[in-house]
């Protein structure tokens, strides 16, 4: 039997809105399996081209595909809902991870063999997550399965991945499926993102960059090229809705998406390779005055790596294109750079930032993910 553990519905404007009770019903297992020792796996599954057939279909239609869908993983997955959009999360109580990995490649097969509709066929990308092995709370079952789904996609679809090859921490693992977790991490996080063509890329060049110029030793700016890389991994827990909602968000959603330098931090501890970038990117929007968050650190008690991602992030986001608005050029984000310097910028980085487009120019800054 298929029983819903999450509401779905349509706003006005006919978007695919969820409620997340999932947490809660992931959370009991979590601490059910805790007390009895017993193991949990967490499976979440998006439609690959989910938003072609809604736009050439239209969403009664689209409806009736995500109906098919759930259909066809209800097969396979007792407790099976919704979580948002074409997302279905699966819930499986004393199960590993090498069980639900198979179980998991055959609902990627069954969706592929029999879900078509007037635009092709569909294919659907998969995550695993599993507790104990390789996820430590109800919280990172969800994202880890989740960021899993996104690497799926941003390898082309149709595939399932698996949270503890992403971090190197399950004890089980696919033989060269993932071979270095700072990339795979990056892949799924510039899915989830919807980031434009090399934005990763460009914050850790820019990083690195004005790391070299302020005499930071080599490690160091090894480890914050990489932090700047995935500075916001955090927001592979903020749910999709809210990372990408049109307009204002209401003070819960605000509360939500600033959650993300500190979630972050908990996601690259799993890292070995990365355990010390984490208090650079639980810091990397504090403001050199104390405006930031999420602690209001002040001047050099903010990690020198944060206080350059937080300038290099915010000149990319003013000189390249994003959905949510325009480009200015190269002279505005320079005068914005100098105006905010000493406030909201550590002016050391500032003046850095700005030798380094003096020397080089924008042109050098923004090819820099052909480098990578």
């Amino acid at each position: 039997m298929v029983e819903a553990i999450a509401d779905f519905k349509r706003d006005d404007d006919g978007r695919a809105v969820a409620r997340y009770p999932a947490l809660e019903e992931v959370e009991h297992h979590f601490q059910m399996g805790r007390r009895d020792g017993s193991e949990l796996a967490v499976i979440i599954t998006g439609l690959d081209g989910f938003r072609i057939v809604n736009d050439c279909m239209g969403p009664i239609e689209g409806d009736a595909v995500l109906a098919a869908f759930a259909s066809r993983v209800g097969q396979f997955v007792d407790r099976v809902g919704h979580l948002g959009g074409d997302q279905l999360i699966g819930i499986l109580p004393n199960v590993d991870a090498p069980t639900a990995v198979a179980l998991a490649e055959d609902m990627r097969e069954e969706v592929a063999q029999t879900i078509s509709t007037p635009v092709g066929k569909l294919t659907a990308s998969i995550g695993v997550a599993d507790y104990p092995d390789a996820a430590l709370s109800a919280d990172e079952l969800l994202y880890g399965a989740q960021t899993a789904m996104y690497w799926a996609k941003a390898m082309g679809g149709d595939k399932v991945g698996y949270w503890g090859e992403m971090t190197g921490n399950g004890a089980w693992q696919r033989p060269g499926l993932v071979s270095d977790p700072v990339s795979a991490l990056a892949a799924a996080l510039e899915r989830k993102l919807r980031a434009g063509r090399g934005q990763l890329a460009r914050s850790a060049w820019y990083a690195g960059k004005v790391a070299a110029e302020l005499g930071v030793r080599p490690d160091e700016r090894t480890l914050i090229e990489n932090a700047a890389l995935l500075h916001d991994v955090g927001k592979l827990a903020i749910p999709d809705d809210v990372l990408h909602k049109p307009g204002f968000l209401s003070e819960r959603e605000k509360a939500a998406a600033k959650s993300h330098p500190e979630i972050g931090a908990v996601v690259i501890s799993r890292l070995p390779q990365l355990a010390g970038a984490g208090p650079i990117i639980a810091h990397h929007h504090e403001h050199y005055d104390g405006s930031g968050y999420p602690h209001r650190l002040m001047g050099d008690d903010i990690p020198i790596g944060a206080r350059i991602i937080l300038v290099s992030d915010a000149f990319d986001a003013m000189t390249t294109y994003r959905s949510y608005k325009s480009v200015i050029s190269l002279q505005e984000a320079v005068y914005e750079l100098r105006r905010c310097s000493g406030q909201q910028f550590d002016r050391r980085v500032v003046d850095a930032f700005i030798s380094i487009v003096g020397r080089e120019g924008l042109q050098a800054l923004h090819w820099s993910q052909n480098r990578r």
